[in-house]
């Protein structure tokens, strides 16, 4: 009988972590198929890059709008309740390019 559950650096706490990170990736990419989050281009004629998922961490690309932003704060939302994790935004950060300028 398991004494307890799964702790962070057991070999199987990745698994869980992965199967919340794949439904994380689809939430985000169902927002960029319907338009309501854009990603990045790295340049001409190459796919949008909108995300990019590291152990115990994501990594959001976007553009810079406010419409953008509300819509990455649904998609959060949705996931916090769908997961019962919450987002630490004390931990998160933004980051803008030299070249971000507001419409």
């Amino acid at each position: 009988m398991p004494q307890r559950g799964l702790r962070q650096g057991d070999p199987l706490s990745l698994y869980p972590f992965l199967i919340v990170a794949e439904g994380f990736s689809s939430l985000l990419n169902k927002a960029d198929a319907e338009a309501s989050l854009s990603g990045t281009c790295i340049c001409n004629g190459a796919p949008s890059l909108n995300h990019l998922v590291f152990v115990y961490d994501s990594l959001v690309l976007m553009k810079a709008s406010c419409e953008s932003v509300v819509h990455l704060q649904n998609v959060l939302q949705l996931y916090e309740v769908c997961t019962g994790q919450i987002v630490n935004y004390d931990k998160s950060s933004i980051m803008f390019n030299k070249n971000t300028w507001a419409v």
